[in-house]
């Protein structure tokens, strides 16, 4: 055997192990499995790529949902035959027999029959406050950092809601939770099953909580908690009529728009602030 062979093989043997961490094999390994329609997850540009061959994947943004796509049609491919019948029969059962809170989020950790938690969310993502609030604040579907840390409101849009709630002096009379509990992939709009499978949760936790106001904030809180599609510019400023689910507690319900919408159009915020004023002076 030539002496250049043990030297061969160390560079063929580097060449395939190259071509694996390119395009990240090695993250097959994983605990958990990776969703990479998400945004974080989508593989980078390597310093390898050759120069004028640029990766398909240089450009880390999820594609929009085409626009003649039925979103109500995107079910994994392990509750393709589920009956979406069966599966609400089955969040309602949840949501109703939960008395407090703690066991309402065992009940929604229980619930499998959700297209929408397979989708590569890492975390049930939780409500946050005093769970004793007068006030319930109900925003969108989880973005990537409330994924992370599994509560709602995070990032900067949940700062600014922070700091006009303590402004308004309700700081520590609120309670916030997202529209859904698992984060969609890529950010999609919310389907129709997402919104009912999730409704009668968000149900249970007004009648659990009590608060003598929920505040939507949001489209997504709207079609989730109202089940209808009414821009919030329409919306605003009215005491919206809400049907309970679950219990018979039926506080003042009022629109606005989501804090995230402030950081991009700040000109929002006073409708916002204006929106919470009125809101503190019902609980006044």
């Amino acid at each position: 055997m030539s002496l250049s062979a043990p030297h061969d093989a160390v560079k063929a043997l580097e060449s395939y192990l190259g071509f694996w961490m390119d395009h990240d094999v090695a993250e097959a390994y994983e605990f958990q499995p990776i969703n990479r329609t998400l945004l974080e997850n989508k593989p980078r540009l390597t310093a390898k790529t050759p120069a004028g061959k640029v990766s398909a994947n240089v450009n880390n943004q999820v594609a929009q949902t085409p626009v003649n796509v039925n979103l109500n049609a995107l079910v994994p491919e392990n509750l393709r035959h589920f009956d979406p019948e069966i599966a609400l029969n089955q969040a309602r059962h949840l949501a109703s027999t939960a008395t407090n809170l703690d066991e309402l989020y065992a009940n929604l950790s229980k619930f499998e029959a959700l297209p929408l938690r397979y989708e590569g969310g890492k975390n049930l993502v939780k409500g946050r406050g005093n769970p004793n609030a007068r006030l319930l604040i109900i925003g969108d579907a989880p973005d990537a950092e409330e994924d992370e840390s599994g509560l709602a409101f995070g990032g900067k849009s949940g700062k600014m809601l922070d700091q006009m709630l303590s402004q308004a002096g309700v700081s520590d009379h609120f309670y916030a939770l997202p529209a859904v509990f698992w984060r969609p992939a890529g950010n999609r709009p919310l389907t129709d099953s997402d919104a009912a499978l999730m409704s009668p949760f968000l149900h249970s936790f007004i009648s659990i909580i009590k608060p003598d106001a929920v505040w939507l904030m949001g489209p997504a809180a709207v079609k989730v908690v109202l089940d209808v599609t009414d821009g919030i510019q329409k919306l605003r400023g009215k005491d919206l009529s809400f049907k309970p689910l679950i219990g018979d507690h039926s506080p003042v319900l009022r629109a606005s728009f989501h804090p995230s919408l402030l950081v991009k159009q700040p000109m929002a915020k006073a409708f916002v602030w204006r929106d919470l004023l009125e809101m503190s002076q019902r609980l006044a």
